[in-house]
């Protein structure tokens, strides 16, 4: 419009013949932007593949760390828990030996949890009991009270299931930290059912924890990626939006502006009816299809 106008005040107001309508100038043809602004803006590819490359690696370094730390964790602990075995019975065997010597009825119940504490095998307890004089009933059942205080906390496993009978082992589903809670509420005199239960609640908490911030950045990382590119995308077609209406206003207004200078040229009109020519050709410039919507 504001072409237009510039061009019908040229013509009414002064005698020069006019050439060729400057809204010709302005017409352009239909197609995308071509702007690299928001290109040049874009972090480059080749650093964000390094950022992910370096932080891969940083994972695999820790995972690691974190196993070798663990090997060597598991090796520390079973020396330490085989040495803090050999000292436990071995002052439960001297606590044993000074008792049996008293030969004093009345221990026979300590001696008993002695016996259990330490697993005493039946050979050990006869010969503590011949101290006392006990009878074959009685010793069998100081053997079997110590057979089945070996069972009280842990069960055997199955032979089906790779357990190997009269043999020291440990059977349990691993990833079910419920189970281990029951072992210690069940059993809060054990210190190890009590240990077992926080190293694996916590290594399962730890391993959850990771999972979810891994998949929780994951996530944050895609929706960022899409925010971008829909509103890229928004953009683009604002603007082939704007280039249609563009170009299909030009298309409907030029053959009236065509016709105004035909009419101007050819001098048959006065300038009052080339005036309301150019208010006509305006008015449909601004109400004209293709209309504009809110």
């Amino acid at each position: 419009m504001n072409q237009n106008m510039k061009y019908f005040d040229s013509i009414l107001n002064t005698k020069k013949d006019p050439i060729v309508p400057p809204i010709f100038s302005g017409f352009t043809s239909f197609k995308g932007d071509n702007n690299n602004e928001q290109t040049d803006k874009k972090e480059p590819k080749i650093n964000k593949n390094l950022k992910y490359i370096a932080l891969v690696g940083g994972v695999l370094v820790g995972a690691l760390a974190l196993g070798k730390m663990s090997i060597t964790n598991l090796r520390k602990t079973a020396e330490n828990a085989n040495k803090f075995a050999n000292n436990y019975a071995e002052k439960t065997i001297d606590a044993i030996e000074k008792i049996s010597n008293k030969a004093d009825p009345k221990d026979i119940p300590q001696l008993t949890e002695f016996f259990k504490s330490i697993c005493a095998k039946p050979d050990y307890i006869k010969e503590v009991a011949k101290k006392y004089d006990l009878g074959d009933y009685a010793i069998q059942g100081i053997i079997k009270a110590v057979e089945e205080s070996k069972k009280t906390i842990f069960a055997d496993a199955p032979v089906a299931l790779g357990g190997i009978p009269k043999k020291v082992q440990y059977y349990c589903y691993i990833d079910e930290n419920r189970g281990h809670l029951y072992n210690w509420i069940l059993n809060p005199e054990n210190k190890f059912t009590k240990y077992i239960f926080a190293a694996f609640t916590t290594s399962s908490a730890i391993g959850y924890l990771f999972k979810q911030g891994m998949d929780a950045a994951k996530e944050v990382t895609v929706m960022k990626e899409n925010a971008k590119t829909e509103l890229d995308l928004r953009k683009r077609l604002v603007d082939v939006e704007i280039e249609n209406f563009k170009s299909k206003k030009e298309s409907a207004i030029i053959p009236l502006v065509e016709n105004f200078t035909k009419q101007a040229n050819e001098g048959n009109k006065t300038k009052q009816e080339l005036k309301q020519l150019a208010d006509n050709i305006l008015m449909e410039t601004k109400n004209g299809p293709p209309y504009v919507y809110n």
